[in-house]
């Protein structure tokens, strides 16, 4: 589900840029804005391309057999994760293709189905081997003491739960804080530049509420990187497919008022404000930054954690009550 997230917050960037653009100071044409990027990502959803991206993938895949050594199968998988990342590319300016040429929707609709072929092709390359009710306890046991090794490497030896309402209400006033500042400064710049009636008037004041959308998506990275009960690779791939998101959009953002002699300035807030709070984020500093911060962490992660236990002690509940199946007992020497 992350590459569908990671899709959709593309397309979403492209639609608030363009929606932004129309607006003044630079009143350009939503169609236009959509028309200029339309060359540059419309040779992505050639068939010839994505047959190509995905048929390495594919090949790679049906040539598995169990006999295969672990090296092999690493490969594959990295070469289906790759591919994985190409489409949730590719996937995410859908909306202009659609937008200026609708005729184009059988490729986009191709590149859907592709994605979802790579997504089966996971399993297909490390598919889950049949286990005793035995050997499936044990998993589970290590499957939550390695959850647990995680939580505690991340957060400290003793960390512990905090209220979700405490915690969820500091990391509202962490993401909200940045995008309120540059709407403010937003306003006083167009009244310092076009006057209160320009700056007040509802034609522009959403402007740089819609500009902070950056800081957001920068916002909503470190999100995807709260759980500590999750691995750190997962962790760090979507944080940083996140990241870039943000990164464009503000450069997108930003190059539209550069575009505005007069509304320069505003360009430049976007870019300081959200690597400001970026930064903050990625550092975790000043200290009310780390505070909110690790909050939310062992909220999440306690909530995985409690849920991974109550799912193991199901389970080995269920193992013992099935019949023919009798509990493990330790055994002293």
């Amino acid at each position: 589900m992350a590459w569908v997230w990671i899709a959709a917050t593309g397309n979403l960037t492209i639609v608030l840029a363009a929606v932004m653009a129309s607006t003044p100071p630079v009143s350009l044409p939503i169609a236009t804005v959509f028309e200029f990027l339309f060359p540059f990502v419309s040779g992505l959803f050639s068939p010839e391309l994505l047959i190509f991206t995905t048929l390495i993938s594919v090949l790679s895949g049906l040539g598995l057999t169990r006999e295969n050594t672990g090296e092999l199968r690493e490969a594959a998988r990295l070469i289906a994760w790759a591919v994985r990342v190409a489409l949730a590319l590719v996937l995410s300016f859908v909306v202009v293709v659609v937008v200026v040429d609708p005729h184009v929707l059988p490729e986009v609709l191709f590149a859907l189905l592709l994605g979802f072929v790579t997504f089966v092709l996971a399993e297909r390359l490390d598919p889950p081997a049949a286990l005793s009710a035995e050997a499936e306890s044990d998993q589970r046991v290590r499957d939550l003491r390695s959850r647990q090794l995680w939580a505690r490497s991340a957060l400290g030896a003793r960390w512990t739960p905090v209220s979700a309402r405490r915690a969820w209400w500091g990391f509202a006033a962490l993401a909200t804080a940045p995008v309120a500042v540059q709407a403010l400064l937003g306003v006083v710049l167009a009244i310092a530049v076009k006057g209160g009636a320009f700056g007040l008037s509802p034609h522009w004041w959403p402007v740089p509420l819609l500009a902070g959308y950056g800081s957001i998506i920068y916002s909503l990275a470190w999100l995807s990187t709260a759980d500590k009960a999750e691995s750190p690779q997962a962790r760090a791939w979507r944080g940083w497919a996140f990241a870039t998101i943000g990164v464009l959009a503000n450069a997108a953002f930003a190059y539209t008022f550069f575009g505005v002699v007069d509304f320069a300035l505003m360009g430049w807030l976007v870019i300081v404000i959200s690597t400001l709070h970026g930064v903050a984020l990625l550092f975790r500093w000043p200290k009310f930054y780390r505070v909110a911060l690790d909050a939310v962490s062992s909220s999440l992660t306690a909530r995985h954690l409690t849920r991974a236990e109550q799912r193991l002690a199901a389970a080995t509940t269920d193992g013992e009550n099935s019949p023919g199946i009798s509990p493990r007992r330790e055994t002293g020497d």
